[in-house]
């Protein structure tokens, strides 16, 4: 089976408090952010000057992980279109992250947070790379870690997947892509990961909504 899961942002504190992954939060810390949110009308500054326990980092982390195990399987394979952790100078922290998922066969499609090099990259991934097109169940997938307004097959039935979203732009793919099966991956959109069967039922759903709607074919 394949499945998709982008933006897990694992050990990532800032993440826990712009995209509201209160599961991890103290009380206090799931209080202090919803004032701030409600109080500064979710200014960044004022919401990054409070500081996330790793107590809370280390649960996001594992619930992330738990969930990740306990869908895909050791012989599945896992997408994942971007910003895998948050880690700058330390490949050994992907590394461990790596180590912690169960499955074999990971494609990792980069992302604004992926900052070391191909070459390393591949010491742990099955595939690395920022762009790639997937056959499965007659249905072309193209997997990138940002959303297109056109992409390989768009006005032929193919699906794409991203990230890099967090949920944010759904209203707008609503209002200004109506119909079309361009679909948010991402953790924070599916809380975990979701599979290839799944996304082709969910680019069903989006085509019927407005089925009178023609795309140009592209050359």
């Amino acid at each position: 089976m394949y499945y998709a899961m982008g933006d897990p942002h694992w050990g990532h504190s800032n993440i826990i408090k712009y995209c509201n992954r209160f599961f991890c939060l103290t009380d206090f810390e799931r209080e202090t952010i919803e004032s701030i949110k409600e109080q500064c009308q979710n200014d960044r500054n004022a919401l990054r000057e409070f500081k996330i326990s790793q107590e809370s980092v280390d649960r996001m982390d594992q619930i992330i992980i738990d969930k990740t195990n306990e869908m895909v399987m050791p012989n599945d394979t896992l997408y994942i279109p971007g910003d895998f952790c948050f880690a700058r100078k330390d490949f050994s922290v992907i590394r461990k992250y790596r180590e912690r998922i169960n499955c074999k066969h990971i494609h990792f499609i980069r992302g604004n947070h992926d900052y070391f090099s191909d070459r390393e990259y591949r010491t742990v991934f099955e595939f690395v790379g920022y762009y790639e097109e997937v056959n499965f169940n007659k249905t072309k997938f193209v997997i990138c870690h940002y959303p297109m307004i056109s992409w390989n097959g768009s006005s032929h039935g193919s699906i794409m997947l991203h990230g890099h979203c967090h949920s944010n732009i759904n209203e707008w793919k609503d209002l200004h892509m109506p119909g079309l099966p361009l679909i948010d991956v991402g953790f924070d959109e599916w809380d975990g990961p979701v599979s290839f069967d799944d996304l082709i039922i969910e680019a069903d759903r989006l085509k019927a909504l407005v089925p009178e709607v023609k795309y140009p074919d592209m050359p």
